[in-house]
């Protein structure tokens, strides 16, 4: 990697009843959880893999950090999740990368466990021709 640059995950510590809320009418609040926990930690194996220059960082909600760095281990930047919706923290964690002085940032969610680590390095290539990377989503989100 010749360019300053970050993966930031976004995902909630798997508390029953605090994660996946949605889901809970059909999976129930330990069900929700646990698929939670498994998606987060199979984005985290993936992210794990990528170049050691690239900074890896874990933006979350609930939990603590000892709480996070416990589960998905020590090799992350940890970061708490700023207030507000989804675009709102978003732009905060790109702006705040930006200021750092990152030159490529790309950031994912949890809910994409499909992903692997050549999608990843996939959109650090584009983004040294390209200003904006955006992968598909079937589903629109």
């Amino acid at each position: 990697m010749d360019a300053r640059a970050c993966l930031m995950l976004f995902t909630r510590y798997p508390e029953a009843g605090n994660t996946k809320t949605r889901l809970i009418p059909r999976l129930g609040a330990v069900r929700a959880a646990e698929l939670q926990r498994w998606m987060t930690a199979s984005m985290a194996r993936e992210m794990a893999s990528l170049h050691p220059d690239i900074d890896r960082q874990v933006h979350f909600s609930g939990g603590g950090l000892s709480q996070m760095q416990t589960w998905l281990g020590r090799q992350f930047t940890y970061l708490p999740q700023f207030a507000g919706g989804l675009g709102t923290r978003l732009h905060q964690a790109f702006m705040g990368n930006f200021k750092a002085g990152m030159e490529a940032v790309v950031a994912i969610g949890a809910d994409c466990p499909q992903l692997s680590t050549r999608h990843f390095e996939q959109a650090f290539r584009q983004l040294k021709s390209h200003d904006v990377v955006l992968g598909p989503a079937a589903d629109g989100g």
